[in-house]
């Protein structure tokens, strides 16, 4: 039911889960439409299937992949690796709910923090993070192969909005 006052967003559609095999050619699309050297086919299945520390999850909207995630928890650290929104579905509120859910998980496993690089041009993004209380903490000078530095950006538990 939506909140009186509040405008309907994708998110209350929202259906949080892990990512299984079947997912992988709707991840894999996201991927390509989402970054300028998205990652291979084969690497997306790694962090899944063989990746002990990868946790995998995916955003379904009407029953299709909206967005996907990876995320390492290692002891008390979490590394958000990898997270992107179908581009027809960005700016309805999916992100927040997305990242909101990945802290969660994240806090349950023993986490005590979540770090993650982002493109410094991707002003969306980093203030998506800031509003949910990552601050910079560093900048990557030429981390992606493009040469576009990253900024490096922390979030301790307990600190978040």
């Amino acid at each position: 039911m939506i909140e009186a006052g509040r405008s309907p967003s994708l998110a209350d559609e929202a259906f949080f889960r892990e990512m299984e095999k079947k997912d992988i050619p709707e991840v894999d699309a996201i991927e390509r439409g989402s970054f300028r050297n998205p990652w291979p086919t084969e690497a997306l299945l790694f962090e899944l299937e063989e990746n002990a520390f990868c946790n995998s999850f995916v955003v379904e909207v009407g029953g299709r992949v909206a967005a996907y995630a990876f995320l390492w928890v290692v002891d008390e650290d979490s590394h958000l690796v990898n997270i992107a929104v179908d581009g027809k579905m960005r700016r309805a509120g999916l992100g927040g709910f997305f990242l909101r859910r990945l802290i969660m998980f994240a806090g349950e496993c023993a986490a005590k923090r979540m770090r993650l690089e982002v493109r410094a041009g991707n002003e969306e993004a980093v203030s998506l993070y800031l509003k949910f209380g990552f601050r910079v903490t560093g900048r990557e000078k030429s981390y992606y192969s493009d040469g576009e530095d990253a900024l490096v950006m922390l979030l301790t538990f307990g600190e978040q909005k």
